[in-house]
C-alpha cells in the first residue's frame, strides 16, 4: 500500500512528523526512483568511485566496508595497549563464567572481514602502518592469558583462497 500524500495545515507551523510523512509518500510515488538510484550507483561504480562514504572501492571493482573505523583497522594505524588487551580478556572471561554457571559453553569464533583474507583487493594507496592487528594482538593475548576457548579461522581461509572465492 502506498503512502498518502501528507497533509499540509497551514494555519499550524511544519511538524517534524510532517517530513517523515512527505518522504514516506515522496519514495513511494516518485516514478522510477529505485532505477534512477540503481543506474546512478552502478556509474558511479563503472567510474571507480563509491556510491556511499561508507563503501570504499577495491581493485577488480571489489567493494569493501569503510564504516565503523574499519579502514583505520585494516591499516591498524593504532594497536591495542597492555590495558585495552586485559580489559578485553575480561569482558570474555566474564560471559565466560557467566555462561558457564549456567552450564553453557563458550566459545569465541571470529568472522573475518573481507579484507582480512583479500587484502590484495583493496585499494594501492591505503597502504597499512604495522603488520600485527588489533585481532593479531587479541587472538595471542588470549591464547596466552586466558584458558577462553577460541576460534580463529582466518589462516584456513587464506588457505582455501586458491580453490576459488570463497
Amino acid at each position: 500500500r502506498l503512502a498518502p500524500p501528507p497533509v499540509v495545515r497551514l494555519s499550524q507551523p511544519l511538524e517534524v512528523s510532517y517530513t517523515a510523512a512527505f518522504e514516506s509518500w515522496w519514495n513511494d510515488s516518485f516514478g522510477f526512483r529505485r532505477s534512477l538510484v540503481v543506474g546512478y550507483s552502478r556509474a558511479l561504480l563503472a567510474l571507480g568511485v563509491s556510491p556511499t562514504p561508507s563503501v570504499i572501492v577495491g581493485r577488480s571493482g571489489w567493494l569493501f566496508f569503510a564504516g565503523d573505523e574499519a579502514l583505520a583497522s585494516y591499516r591498524v594505524v593504532q594497536p591495542f595497549s597492555e590495558a585495552e588487551l586485559a580489559t578485553w580478556r575480561r569482558r570474555i572471561e566474564a560471559r565466560r563464567d557467566w555462561l558457564a554457571e549456567r552450564g553453557i559453553r563458550y566459545l569465541v569464533v571470529i568472522a573475518p572481514n573481507k579484507e582480512t583474507i583479500y587484502p590484495e583487493f583493496m585499494p594501492e594507496h591505503l597502504n597499512r602502518v604495522r603488520t600485527v592487528t588489533r585481532l593479531d594482538q587479541l587472538v595471542s593475548h588470549l591464547r596466552a592469558q586466558s584458558s577462553v576457548a577460541i576460534v580463529d579461522p582466518r589462516d584456513a581461509l587464506r588457505a582455501a583462497k586458491p580453490g576459488g572465492t570463497l
